[in-house]
C-alpha cells in the first residue's frame, strides 16, 4: 500500500457559500494505516490526519484540493485525484 486511495467531500456540492463548512476526508488501503498530507492547487497545506475541516470558508481558499497517503513501511505514496472547490 497505500492504494485506492478516495477523497470525499461533506456535503457534496457543485458550489459553497462563504462561511460554510466543508469536511474533507481521505482513505486509503494500507498497512499499517496510511499518514496524510493535505493540498490545495498542489501546496502543502499544514493540516494532517484522515480529515481536513474548513471551518467559515472563503472566496481565496477555492481551488483543487487533494490528499496524499504515505506508508512508514513501503514508503510509497498515493495522491488522490483533486477535487474542485468554488467559493461564492
Amino acid at each position: 500500500g497505500p492504494e485506492n486511495i478516495r477523497l470525499k467531500l461533506s456535503p457534496s456540492e457543485d458550489h459553497y457559500m462563504e462561511g460554510s463548512t466543508i469536511r474533507l476526508s481521505c482513505s486509503a488501503d494500507s498497512r499499517p494505516t496510511a499518514q496524510f498530507q493535505w493540498f490545495l492547487n498542489g501546496d502543502l497545506l499544514s493540516d494532517t490526519g484522515p480529515e481536513l475541516t474548513l471551518m467559515n470558508i472563503q472566496m481565496s481558499q477555492s481551488g483543487n484540493y487533494s490528499c496524499q497517503a504515505f506508508n512508514s513501511k513501503t514508503l510509497r505514496y498515493q495522491t488522490s485525484q483533486p477535487s474542485a472547490i468554488t467559493v461564492l
